[in-house]
């Protein structure tokens, strides 16, 4: 239930990328995403040189511009896990993800021209993690 009193209703389809084509057997892929509470990230001005990055599921952490890590805090959040930035140019920053130095993902996080639409593109690193990036596209309210 969403705060209102409205039902939450999220619906996934996955396709299946890889395996046996009769069972549950295989690599499964992601590949619609509806919901009436979509995800929402908030980032705002934090000093000369950083943003303030948060969510709705109450993450938080400011990322800096310097290759230092900063402390990812929130409900959900597993203890010790970071994030530094890069800026690449006006519309681009890199962003790494790490805990205790192992990095855990790397995403490009590039805004339109026209400032409207942001695209995260996520290439996630380990052992049983696909290679195919995430893509999420967030459009200005």
């Amino acid at each position: 239930m969403l705060t209102d009193g409205k039902a939450s209703l999220t619906t996934i389809t996955y396709t299946r990328s890889y395996g046996d084509p009769q069972g549950l057997v295989g690599i499964w892929k992601l590949s619609t995403l509806h919901s009436n509470r979509p995800p929402v990230l908030k980032l705002e001005p934090a000093g000369n040189n950083a943003l303030k990055v948060s969510d709705d599921r109450d993450i938080t952490y400011t990322l800096t511009f310097d290759g230092k890590d900063a402390q990812i805090v929130g409900p959900d959040v597993v203890s010790k896990f970071t994030a530094s930035g890069k800026q690449v140019d006006n519309h681009t920053i890199e962003v790494t993800q790490s805990r205790e130095g192992v990095i855990s993902n790397k995403s490009s996080w590039e805004l339109s021209p026209d400032g409207k639409t942001m695209t995260v593109t996520t290439t996630w690193m380990g052992p049983n993690v696909s290679p195919e990036p995430t893509l999420e596209v967030y459009e200005k309210q």
